[in-house]
């Protein structure tokens, strides 16, 4: 990265992180863009003590389409795909991972 030129936008602490609970699992979600350029909204799920579920949204805007020109409201409409289906997306652990959790806090 480029801390301090500020053109790419991304979390520089811990603070700056963003931790959300989505249907029932805990995720933290990273905002990171370049300035100007749409932005990239990733997700990391822990789902074990060695594995990340990661899934990424990297807006674009094809040819010559702003991505932040009012009229084409791609901006909008990109937010409301990924909030769809992060809204209808869980996690459901196999029951031998359930078993390997419920072993690992067992002790």
């Amino acid at each position: 990265g480029d801390i301090g030129s500020g053109y790419y936008q991304y979390p520089t602490t811990a603070e700056d992180l963003e931790f959300l609970e989505i249907n029932g699992a805990t995720c933290c979600r990273v905002n990171a863009m370049r300035k100007g350029r749409p932005p990239k909204l990733n997700y990391f799920f822990p789902i074990s003590s060695k594995h990340i579920l990661a899934i990424f949204f990297d807006f674009h805007a094809y040819g010559e389409c702003d991505y932040f020109d009012p009229t084409l409201n791609l901006e909008s409409l990109c937010q409301d795909v990924m909030n769809e289906f992060m809204q209808n997306f869980s996690i459901e652990l196999s029951a031998e991972s359930i078993g390997q959790k419920d072993q690992a806090a067992n002790g």
